[in-house]
């Protein structure tokens, strides 16, 4: 796949309803981008044990159902995509062997109400994504951060993910 649209094709083409998924993945793919559920509504129905059925409200009476439940299929569920992305890579060789640098990185992205994604670390790298939008706010974050910190900001980027059971 070379470009975004050409995902996008690939997705739309191969795509197929669940029929069976558990609590867990399906929280995921909530999380990750799937429009159908909030990953919030999912949590009292996995304590309690209570399954849920996802209908097409297009067609409800069409028997294909998505079915979430405490299920231990071991597959693969969907890839899903989130875009306009931008990635924060803040690097700095203080962080080895350091403490306190990870709560300084991100009290400034919460001094500015910046939500983060997805978070990565090495030794001396800090990888990290938001959906934000206002670049405004990712400019302050990020001339705060450079003070600091040797800081790459890259805009409209895509978060590919693979939903599934025994994924490392």
């Amino acid at each position: 796949i070379n470009n975004v649209s050409q995902f996008q094709a690939l997705k739309i083409k191969n795509s197929k309803i669940i029929e069976k998924i558990n609590y867990d993945q399906a929280q995921e793919l909530a999380a990750m981008g799937a429009k159908v559920l909030h990953p919030y509504c999912i949590i009292p129905c996995k304590l309690k044990n209570i399954p849920i059925f996802i209908k097409n409200t297009y067609d409800p009476y069409s028997k294909q159902v998505t079915h979430i439940m405490n299920y231990n299929l071991n597959k693969t569920y969907a890839v899903t995509d989130q875009n306009n992305i931008t990635v924060f890579n803040i690097e700095s060789i203080n962080m080895w062997n350091n403490y306190g640098f990870v709560y300084d990185i991100f009290k400034k992205f919460s001094k500015y109400s910046i939500d983060v994604n997805i978070i990565t670390t090495s030794q001396f790298i800090i990888s990290t994504t938001t959906d934000c939008s206002n670049k405004e706010l990712l400019k302050n974050v990020f001339n705060e951060l450079s003070e600091i910190y040797k800081v790459e900001i890259i805009y409209n980027c895509s978060i590919i993910s693979i939903v599934g059971d025994s994924i490392k």
